[in-house]
């Protein structure tokens, strides 16, 4: 007992110890080199996976028995540091994580492409959100790309935007998703189009399973925001790979039974008819997006679907991503 008692004590001094050496927290959004940086995220993941564990000895103590307190505090805290580390991520996540956006099309030019009219009022849509890669390594790296547009009725010129990261866990013993975390920032953004860029670290200690990165904005009382789901397993990629085999299954995640067909070859298509509408989706019902000219060359980003019914997925220069028929473009590889 008297040797239990010893342990417990050097197990909480040595938290203690590790709670109070652990060097100060930068504030959010204070520039850091990738040293200062790599240095801010070992002591924030230390301070949250510390103060887990003492959480996990605290429980030990109080639902053991008389004879089992102090061996539960003991257990109590090792797991409690071991379960902690997700949590402690979400709680960093600021550190592992950055985003940039910046304006592509001012507000006409967006009216026009989208069909905005003012009688619409406030309108915030997010036009596309990807992920590189969708599955990756513990310890890796993770690329987010996306664009939204901003549209206000006449006289307003600006508003001010609130862009959140955020990371979900799927719990398999719970069945349910478990939020780790999220990171608000805010811009002052003229109307129109913009596109946000950034990335996600994964520490190589951070559990392998199943994540979701979620992209909000929200302006003027409105918001909207897509999800991505992520595979964290160790031997799978360790960051983003090249535009051209970035072939995400997006079509197969988000319509059961659908399946993708990529090719690492660089693949272009030319509208062969008058006019041409891309899609949101790979359908001919499906929302539509831009209205393209025949002659107009674009890389494929994507396909899928059978032989005779093939979609490309492309990009257009304002970073808007969506689908065209294989029937009215000509395919080069």
């Amino acid at each position: 007992m008297k040797n239990t008692i010893m342990r417990v004590f050097a197990l909480i001094l040595s938290v203690i110890f590790l709670l109070t050496s652990c060097g100060p927290l930068p504030p959010p959004g204070t520039a850091l080199t990738p040293q200062e940086r790599e240095e801010a995220q070992k002591n924030c993941i230390a301070k949250y996976t510390t103060m887990g564990a003492i959480g996990g000895a605290a429980v030990g103590l109080l639902l053991g028995g008389r004879k089992t307190k102090l061996e539960g505090a003991l257990l109590g805290a090792a797991a409690g540091g071991a379960l902690a580390f997700a949590l402690a991520y979400g709680k960093c996540l600021s550190m592992f994580s950055d985003l940039n956006s910046y304006p592509i099309a001012g507000a006409q030019e967006t009216a026009m492409r989208v069909g905005y009219n003012p009688s619409q009022g406030y309108v915030t849509k997010i036009e596309g959100f990807s992920i590189d890669p969708t599955g990756v390594a513990p310890g890796g790296r993770v690329q987010l790309n996306g664009s939204y547009y901003i549209m206000a009725p006449e006289g307003a010129k600006e508003a001010k935007v609130t862009e959140i990261r955020t990371v979900h866990y799927y719990d398999s013993s719970e069945k349910q998703w478990k939020e780790l975390g999220s990171v608000p920032q805010e811009v002052t953004s003229a109307l129109g189009t913009r596109r946000a860029e950034g990335s996600f670290d994964m520490p190589k200690d951070v559990p392998e399973g199943f994540y979701r990165i979620t992209f909000t904005v929200e302006a003027n009382g409105k918001k909207d925001q897509i999800s991505r789901d992520l595979t964290v397993k160790s031997g799978l990629a360790m960051g983003p790979s090249s535009r051209q085999d970035n072939m995400q299954m997006a079509y197969a995640d988000t319509h059961p039974g659908g399946k993708a067909v990529s090719s690492n070859k660089i693949a272009t298509i030319t509208v062969t008819s008058k006019t041409l509408s891309m899609r949101k989706e790979p359908s001919a019902k499906a929302e539509i997006l831009a209205t393209l000219n025949q002659g107009e060359i674009y890389e494929v980003i994507q396909k899928t679907g059978p032989s005779n019914d093939h979609w490309y997925k492309i990009r257009l220069d304002n970073g808007v991503e969506g689908w065209v028929s294989a029937k009215n473009v000509r395919l080069k590889e």
